[in-house]
């Protein structure tokens, strides 16, 4: 390059000065170029990374040259100083509703780019109260700023917001009576936030969310839910879905156990009584000739010693469970039901067992001989 070659300020690599001159003695020496007047070198110094202060913005006031604090403003710069600083020097020198919109503007536009620029950093400053005037409902959501919201009468934006988990919100709700407009927006999740919104869900059919929020409903308890559910068929279809079979077996919703022959729930919840126990005895008989392997009947004979079944207990020979419910005779009759050489087989094992446990049990009351 030619010695003689100028290099003009707009060719300098942006941001070289960052690493040489700290904040302060950046702002000295623009300072220093607007006390010489020399104000068109401001904006190619900003281009190369020096930092607008607050200082340097209002000089450029006092002296008259609002434009060019314009021309920083348009073309974009970088900050130093207190953020606070810069929005009240805004808010005078565009006024509160003014600077509110270019902030918000060029913030929208950086946010992509760079969500720490200082027009995003300054935007977080706004008051609600400024966003309001400008409609800027979108950031007032995003800020949770539920009471300015509805005190502009922005209602559908909290009930659409989905942010129903939050007891805020809610409360801006309940306060502004918005409980119709839940209904009528089909936004059913904020009833279970809200007190009596169990009754509305249930007249709408919102059955599943009753189901889902069971455990944070503010009036109905898990148990209190479940009745209610059970009071109709699309309620009692849920909770067969989800397999809440006790809750279906203790409000007596049982005739679809029976139609279907589901006697495990039954029996697992004590409804012996509602058991066809030839039934099931046959079924899981069918399914141990079916199986190639072993198909376990422990839980049926358990429930069966349970219901006083005990013919069952006998025909398969489940000796342990008829000793552990003290019937004994029943148990002793298990080694004499078998025929021919089986029973010759077993009646000298027979004859000593009954020797030796006859000295020591004597039958209960309610031990019984089966044919």
């Amino acid at each position: 390059m030619n010695k003689n070659t100028s290099v003009s300020y707009q060719e300098t690599t942006p941001n070289y000065i960052t690493g040489m001159l700290d904040a302060a003695n950046q702002e000295a020496i623009m300072l220093t170029v607007i006390a010489h007047k020399q104000y068109d070198r401001l904006l190619p110094m900003v281009n190369s990374g020096y930092k607008v202060s607050i200082r340097v913005l209002e000089t450029l006031k006092w002296c008259g040259k609002e434009n060019f604090i314009r021309r920083f403003l348009d073309n974009g710069f970088e900050f130093s100083g207190d953020y606070k600083h810069l929005l009240s020097f805004l808010n005078v020198f565009l006024g509160s509703r003014n600077a509110a919109v270019y902030i918000m503007e060029n913030s929208l536009r950086m946010m992509d780019e760079n969500c720490n620029s200082c027009w995003c950093r300054t935007a977080k400053l706004l008051t609600p109260q400024q966003l309001a005037e400008n409609g800027y409902w979108e950031e007032l959501i995003r800020r949770h700023n539920w009471e300015v919201l509805a005190q502009h009468g922005q209602g559908d934006l909290i009930i659409n917001s989905g942010q129903y988990q939050s007891p805020a919100a809610v409360g801006v709700l309940k306060r502004y009576n918005l409980t119709e407009r839940i209904v009528e927006l089909k936004k059913f999740e904020w009833l279970t936030k809200i007190v009596g919104g169990e009754k509305l869900l249930y007249e709408h059919k919102q059955f599943e969310l009753l189901y889902r929020f069971r455990h944070q409903l503010t009036n109905w308890t898990e148990k209190e839910t479940f009745k209610e559910l059970c009071r109709c068929p699309e309620g009692r279809k849920l909770l067969y879905d989800h397999k809440e079979y006790g809750a279906l077996i203790k409000n007596n919703c049982t005739a679809f156990f029976v139609q279907e022959q589901l006697w495990e729930p039954l029996a697992h919840f004590g409804r012996y009584d509602l058991i066809d126990w030839e039934l099931w005895y046959q079924k899981e008989k069918k399914k141990t000739d079916a199986q190639i392997g072993f198909h376990d009947m422990s839980d049926f004979y358990t429930h069966a010693a349970a219901a006083g079944e005990w013919k069952y207990l006998l025909l398969d020979k489940q000796r342990k469970l008829l000793f552990k419910h003290h019937k004994f005779n029943l148990w002793r009759q298990t080694f004499t039901a078998s025929e021919g050489g089986k029973k010759k087989a077993r009646q000298p094992l027979f004859a000593q067992l009954q020797e030796k446990f006859s000295r020591k049990f004597r039958p209960c009351a309610d031990d019984e001989y089966l044919d």
